[in-house]
């Protein structure tokens, strides 16, 4: 399905710009502890690494290893995981992953099978200790690799990694080298710093001669894509000289029903990028919302609708 050579260029690329951009943390050094690892994994969903960064001495010199953290209760696990955010989630998750280890005498899943029965088996957390503990080759499929993945390969609109089926498979295809706790490393890192969610530096993105999404934007920019409709372009003299220069000027409706086509010319509102004529109206963008959707600017014009009787 999906081109070899396009997961070779990938991989290489990545793996290349690693060496030079990779981010330190120190859940990434050598000699880590099974408990460690874990810890880290628990404290990264949902969470940017650099916000754990500044937490994770914290919550390892209050609970260093399994023993002292089986004496914690949820309480006391909420209380030192408030900073960070989800802290009842994560003090759930934590008090089921020590009642387990409690029940069999600490003893931790050996393979994939008695990962998938564990309390440890959720998509992220499962495929970490895969990778980290078991040694396998697993993917650290959260929704960053995700989103790096599916713009070079497949643009599409966005699902939840749990339920896609396709991405998981694709993720493991990726990451299927022997350097392969590098290149999960790399993915992230550079979805934090390049491939990012809002405003990704596609100009200095090292995949941009075979990204699928770069060459989608390049298609929608060159105009490719969009609809013949014609546009209407605003002009009106802003400088005019008159009594009162703050008073707006009255736009007749005459149309039934149509009112939020009227009401259009006052401006200051959301609206796809590709609907503003930037040759005609260069300065009506006030502000980017996102990769596709600009704000333009409030204008002086007021919309006074015909009464019909």
């Amino acid at each position: 399905m999906y081109n070899k050579n396009d997961i070779k260029y990938f991989r290489k690329q990545l793996l290349y710009w690693f060496k030079s951009n990779q981010r330190e943390f120190p859940w990434r050094k050598k000699g880590l502890s099974n408990y460690e690892i874990i810890i880290s994994e628990i404290l990264l969903q949902r969470t940017k690494a650099e916000t754990v960064a500044k937490y994770y001495h914290v919550f390892l010199e209050k609970y260093p290893d399994w023993q002292s953290l089986i004496n914690a209760t949820i309480d006391d696990l909420e209380k030192i995981l408030k900073p960070l955010g989800l802290n009842k989630h994560r003090a759930k998750r934590l008090n089921k992953i020590i009642e387990e280890y409690k029940q069999k005498n600490g003893l931790m899943p050996r393979n994939k099978n008695e990962l998938q029965e564990s309390n440890l088996s959720t998509l992220y957390i499962s495929n970490a200790y895969e990778l980290f503990i078991l040694n396998k080759r697993a993917p650290l499929l959260d929704v960053n690799m995700a989103r790096v993945l599916s713009r070079y390969f497949n643009p599409k609109e966005f699902k939840d990694v749990r339920n896609d089926k396709e991405l998981q498979a694709l993720s493991r295809i990726v990451i299927n080298v022997k350097n392969c706790k590098e290149l999960n490393w790399a993915i992230l890192d550079f979805a934090a710093l390049i491939c990012k969610s809002q405003k990704p530096s596609c100009i200095t993105c090292i995949l941009s001669s075979r990204c699928k999404f770069n060459k989608q934007d390049k298609k929608n920019a060159s105009g490719t894509d969009q609809t013949d409709e014609p546009q209407l372009n605003i002009f009106y003299d802003d400088k005019r000289t008159m009594d009162n220069p703050d008073k707006p000027l009255k736009l007749l409706s005459l149309f039934s029903g149509c009112g939020g086509m009227d009401l259009g010319f006052e401006g200051d509102f959301i609206v796809h990028k590709n609907s503003i004529n930037k040759k005609h109206n260069p300065a009506f963008i006030v502000k980017t919302v996102n990769k596709n959707y600009v704000k333009v600017k409030a204008t002086k014009f007021q919309t006074v609708f015909a009464k019909i009787f």
